[in-house]
């Protein structure tokens, strides 16, 4: 009966429930762009309102074909083309916050929001050299993780 139990508690602690929801998502649109699916920013190297750059965007896509089921829609490769559409940046920030979420778990970061957007907004690397500690940044960078803290507590 033990045997059981611990298996069911391994299980479960397995299936742990992600929290990237719609909500979280819609405040990282907040954030980077007020929502507007035209944005363009870092001098056009970030578009749409998820301000989603080339090489997140080949992420997303990537991540999508890993976890799509067989009958899935994957996200479609062409950034320049569907960036600035609405539904595909908002699918693609969520992949990429997932992705994120996942990558924390494996490396035994508990993930938060304020985590995952720090990750999201600096890359993983970037976060991962500043220990994901707001802190430890500085300049326009903490301006705009103190403004995305205020707004992931709302």
């Amino acid at each position: 009966m033990k045997r059981i139990l611990s298996f069911l508690l391994a299980a479960t602690a397995c299936e742990a429930k992600s929290i990237v929801t719609e909500d979280l998502v819609h405040k990282v649109g907040i954030i980077e762009s007020n929502l507007k699916p035209d944005a363009v920013g870092d001098d056009g190297e970030s578009l749409g309102a998820f301000q989603i750059g080339r090489r997140a965007w080949a992420d997303a896509v990537a991540y999508s074909k890993l976890v799509a089921g067989p009958h899935d829609y994957t996200l479609p490769e062409d950034w320049k083309g569907h960036a600035k559409d609405f539904e595909m940046s908002q699918r693609a920030a969520e992949l990429i916050l997932k992705m994120h979420e996942e990558r924390m778990i494996k490396n035994k970061v508990k993930p938060t929001e304020f985590k995952l957007y720090m990750a999201y907004n600096m890359g993983w690397v970037g976060a991962a050299q500043h220990n994901f500690d707001i802190n430890k940044t500085w300049g326009f960078r903490k301006a705009v993780l103190q403004r995305a803290k205020l707004i992931l507590s709302k």
